[in-house]
C-alpha cells in the first residue's frame, strides 16, 4: 500500500519505472562484453558526454554504468531522434524511445507497453534552442540605405 501512495503518478507507483528500467539495463549490460561497448563508446563519442550529477538522474545507475547503457541501447537501437524537454528549452538529438523498450522491461503486463519517462541521463547530445515569441521583422535593402 505504501508503494502505491509513494506518487501521484502510476508510472512510478505501479510500475516503478525507474527501479524496473535500471534493473533491466543492468541485466542487458552483463550480456554483452564490455570491450564491445567500449568500442561502441569510442566510435561515438557522445554516449560519455553530459551525463547530469546524481541529483538530477532519476536511475540509480553509476556514472560508468550510464556510458555502459548508453552504449547498449544505442547498439540495439532504442534510440530515436530530437527531444524536447517540456519543462526547458533545452532539446536532445537523441532520446530513448520508451514505446519501444517499455515491452522488454514490462513483459507480460497490462499497460506496461505504454509511453514512459525520459531518464535525464539516458538523453544524448543536448542542444539548446530558443522559440521565438514574435514574427521576425521583415529587413528590406534600398539604395537609400547606403
Amino acid at each position: 500500500m505504501q508503494a502505491l501512495a509513494s506518487s501521484r503518478e502510476i508510472v512510478n507507483s505501479i510500475y516503478r519505472w525507474p527501479e524496473m528500467l535500471t534493473w533491466y539495463l543492468r541485466k542487458e549490460i552483463k550480456k554483452i562484453e564490455i570491450e564491445f561497448l567500449n568500442e561502441i563508446i569510442l566510435e561515438h563519442s557522445f554516449l560519455s558526454e553530459n551525463i547530469p550529477d546524481e541529483s538530477d538522474r532519476m536511475l540509480s545507475l553509476s556514472h560508468e554504468e550510464i556510458t555502459l547503457a548508453r552504449a547498449m541501447l544505442w547498439h540495439k537501437g532504442y534510440y530515436r531522434t530530437y527531444f524536447r524537454s517540456t519543462s526547458s528549452t533545452e532539446t536532445f538529438r537523441f532520446a530513448l524511445n520508451t514505446n519501444k523498450l517499455a515491452p522488454l522491461v514490462y513483459p507480460n503486463t497490462l499497460r506496461g507497453y505504454t509511453k514512459k519517462p525520459q531518464p535525464a541521463e539516458l538523453l544524448l547530445a543536448p542542444s539548446h534552442k530558443y522559440s521565438q515569441e514574435y514574427k521576425r521583422a521583415s529587413v528590406k535593402h534600398s539604395e537609400l540605405d547606403t
